[in-house]
């Protein structure tokens, strides 16, 4: 059975005031590029980025990290806020290149968040193989990006698998190409 999109034009729970458009039988619209899931309207948007301004402020990504956040493996009392390194990205970026290279079989007409899920374990599993690395899938605190592609923590930096700056540098171009993405890695917040 095919499930059917909520009926109400708001979210049970929201930091700030959202509406969702209905389609004419009054159902929310799929939209997996808003951020939402669903399509909002414009002053939504709005009210989003007026809390995403206050609300994210501090916290946007570092090139390069200072070293008082890294943890101390032989000095644990002081643990600072987890951080991840790697490339942000977005739930489209890594959706959309698994299905541009079919590495899974699924319904397009039961599109649904489980359907998305797969897609961007298989993409993350992809890369993996690519870059003959562990890489995580991590939820960062930030505004431009709703994942990390994670290589190391702050807090497990010295276990790392990739010890080798130009095996780190790699991985990271290896992943810029394949998701065709500009931006350099950087330390993120985790949420």
């Amino acid at each position: 059975m095919e499930s059917r999109p909520p009926k109400s034009k708001t979210p049970a729970f929201a930091e700030y005031p959202i509406e969702f458009v209905l389609d004419e039988e009054g159902y929310r619209i799929r939209d997996p590029e808003s951020g939402f899931g669903w399509k909002v309207t414009e002053e939504s948007l709005e009210n989003r980025r007026k809390w995403a301004a206050e609300h994210y402020k501090g916290t946007e990504p570092i090139e390069i990290l200072n070293r008082a956040y890294f943890l101390d493996p032989h000095d644990q009392s002081k643990v600072p806020r987890l951080m991840y390194y790697g490339l942000g990205v977005k739930t489209k970026q890594l959706v959309d290149y698994a299905k541009q290279h079919k590495l899974v079989a699924y319904d397009e007409n039961k599109f649904n968040v489980y359907t998305e899920a797969l897609l961007m374990r298989a993409t993350n599993r992809h890369l993996q193989q690519l870059c003959r690395t562990d890489l995580t899938l991590e939820t960062p605190y930030c505004e431009s990006a709703q994942w990390v592609i994670t290589l190391h923590t702050n807090h497990n930096w010295f276990v790392q698998e990739l010890a080798d700056p130009n095996d780190i540098r790699k991985v990271i171009k290896t992943i810029q190409t394949e998701l065709q993405l500009e931006q350099p890695a950087m330390w993120y917040y985790a949420a």
